[in-house]
């Protein structure tokens, strides 16, 4: 982002895509052009999110435990959406902000690896109404991505542990399309509700440099929020 760019809010844009597409590495890149990662989650903003009155909506009634009710990421996921906003809002927040693993992501998961919870009228209505919102702070969302092959091989080579890793090759290729269709679903849904840009960046040739430039050079000239 340019030094002379208006500071009437700091940039928020989310890096999304599927598992070693490459969104930490590019995340940690624009640190160094002084992005911030990510914003802080006060813990009662958490708990309350988690464990109130936010999942109560998400999820037609108080979290109970068993397989018909969300589970604990579930319910941080809801919790986190929620915290982040309240920070975003605080107004405490002056550098530009890059998430990972951030709305898009989250409101995405909900699509591949949801809980009976999840298949509600409720749960529908939370979400567009958490989608439309996010619409209203996100400015930017980048989707990277790489073929199957591509990413699977990445996936492997890392030392942490992903349930592609115990996948055949078409067990694999399944899952990683189911996320990149639940991806595209939630990034369409927060472009049409509000001006959030949408920015596709191929990662196959690994050229961090090349993809950061992309992604300084279109977030320069997204609109600033009031």
């Amino acid at each position: 982002m340019s030094p002379t760019r208006s500071q009437a809010a700091p940039v928020v844009i989310e890096l999304a895509g599927p598992a070693g597409s490459g969104k930490t590495t590019v995340a940690r890149a624009l640190v160094s052009h002084g992005w911030q990662l990510g914003v802080p989650a006060p813990r009662l903003a958490m708990a309350r999110g988690a464990g109130g009155s936010m999942a109560r909506a998400a999820f037609d009634g108080r979290p109970r435990s068993g397989p018909r009710w969300p589970g604990r990421d579930e319910r941080r996921s809801v919790g986190y959406l929620g915290a982040w906003q309240g920070a975003l809002a605080s107004g405490r927040v002056a550098a530009p902000v890059v998430l990972d693993h951030g709305p898009t992501y989250r409101l995405a998961r909900f699509a591949t690896s949801g809980s009976e919870g999840t298949k509600r009228p409720a749960f529908d209505s939370w979400w567009e109404r958490t989608a439309r919102s996010w619409a209203q702070i996100l400015q930017l969302v980048v989707l990277l991505d790489a073929p199957d092959d591509e990413l699977v091989r990445r996936i492997r080579s890392r030392p942490r542990d992903h349930v592609v890793k115990h996948m055949s090759g078409d067990m694999a290729a399944a899952f990683l399309d189911r996320y990149r269709c639940a991806l595209a679903r939630t990034a369409d849904v927060l472009t049409v509700s509000g001006s959030v840009q949408r920015l596709d960046i191929d990662t196959t040739a690994g050229d961090v440099d090349g993809v950061v430039r992309e992604v300084l050079r279109v977030s320069d000239r997204v609109p600033d929020r009031a």
